[in-house]
């Protein structure tokens, strides 16, 4: 536990100390140390904050509820266990799916498997897109013939005008199929890379998915929405939280004497308060609740404004001190130069001491 402040015995001697300001390029190196440091511990607690939050049933049901949509649309594939089974025209079964496999869109998955050619992923994509349109079909009728026709039309819409042939696609008028026209060796006038990179791959991924999966999927935007409330309403505000005590709460705690946080401790500055003592631990604490709702949590929604508000502060006040010191009336300074103490006693009995120098600081006359 923190000793207490005492007061001076009756008559004792006044002890008026002086100190020195630290560099400024040492204050300001100090603070992208400990900044360095949130990032990190933010990072390696949300790593941990997250691990937990996806271990709660709450978490699990939702997500297997979301996945569930994604395989049974048909556009989704489970790559943990995948193999060859993408050459089916049947789906994924969503009793295969186990959390924490990967889910992956066709678009995403097919390119990097080696073993197929692109004019296998093209062929897939179709088959996806077929899928698809009877899925939707189950959730509201018409809506299947709708997607089949809305991309037949944008197949008839794709031009390019390569070997006289001004359409990726041609059209068969006796029979309304629409197909990739090919030469007299029955090889396309373009690639079939370029088919899944300008048509299929921007098809599945831009409309199929965000415009008719999200639209019509029966209660995917709430799963949706509450994988971003786990994210920015528990994961991210718990780890950003935890990494300002690990930071700028706990350490200080320790290194006492000038509340210094590692980086201050680095380059030898500490805190003192208007009598010249270390800070208590009440305004070390209210130090850090400033600091953490009017600096950290502010800057998010500000655009980091708080900050420059407390550096310009700390380069333009009278004593030099950011925000949080200027509320509380605290003061950074030299502790490679001289001591801070705890209490009156403490600097009295320093004082007194015939072996020791005096200790060389005194309060300015101006404070």
């Amino acid at each position: 536990m923190e000793e207490e402040r005492l007061q001076e015995p009756e008559k004792a001697e006044i002890i008026r100390v002086e100190y020195e300001q630290p560099k400024l390029i040492h204050r300001v190196l100090a603070n992208f140390i400990d900044i360095l440091l949130m990032v990190l511990a933010t990072g390696l607690c949300f790593i941990g904050s997250r691990a937990i939050v996806q271990a709660t049933p709450m978490y699990r049901s939702n997500d297997y509820e979301l996945r569930k949509i994604e395989l049974d649309s048909g556009l989704f594939i489970d790559a943990t266990v995948a193999g060859d089974a993408v050459i089916h025209d049947k789906g994924f079964d969503i009793n295969e799916y186990r959390y924490g496999h990967e889910i992956k869109l066709y678009t995403s998955w097919l390119p990097k498997q080696e073993r197929y050619t692109y004019e296998d992923i093209v062929s897939f994509s179709e088959k996806a897109i077929t899928r698809f349109a009877t899925y939707m079909d189950n959730i509201k009728p018409s809506l299947g013939d709708e997607i089949i026709t809305f991309v037949n039309n944008k197949k008839l819409e794709k031009t390019g005008k390569v070997a006289g042939h001004e359409h990726y696609f041609e059209k068969n008028n006796e029979t309304n199929e629409i197909f990739i026209p090919k030469n007299e060796s029955g090889i396309p006038y373009y690639s079939y890379q370029t088919y899944f990179d300008n048509f299929y791959r921007l098809i599945i991924d831009d409309n199929l998915v965000d415009d008719y999966l999200t639209k019509y999927a029966p209660k995917i935007k709430n799963y949706l929405s509450n994988e971003g409330k786990y994210l920015l309403l528990i994961e991210f505000p718990t780890a950003y939280f935890m990494g300002a005590l690990l930071v700028y709460f706990i350490p200080p705690l320790f290194l006492r004497r000038g509340r210094r946080t590692l980086g201050k401790a680095l380059y030898r500055i500490g805190l003192v308060d208007k009598n010249i003592l270390s800070p208590t631990f009440v305004k070390h604490l209210l130090r850090f609740i400033i600091f953490f709702f009017a600096e950290l949590v502010l800057s998010i929604f500000t655009f980091g404004i708080p900050y420059v508000i407390s550096f310009t502060l700390m380069l333009k006040s009278k004593r030099k001190q950011g925000f949080p010191d200027y509320m509380l009336g605290l003061t950074e300074i030299d502790v490679s130069k001289q001591k801070i103490y705890y209490n009156k006693i403490e600097a009295l009995s320093d004082k007194a001491s015939v072996y020791k120098k005096p200790t060389d600081f005194k309060l300015p006359d101006n404070l």
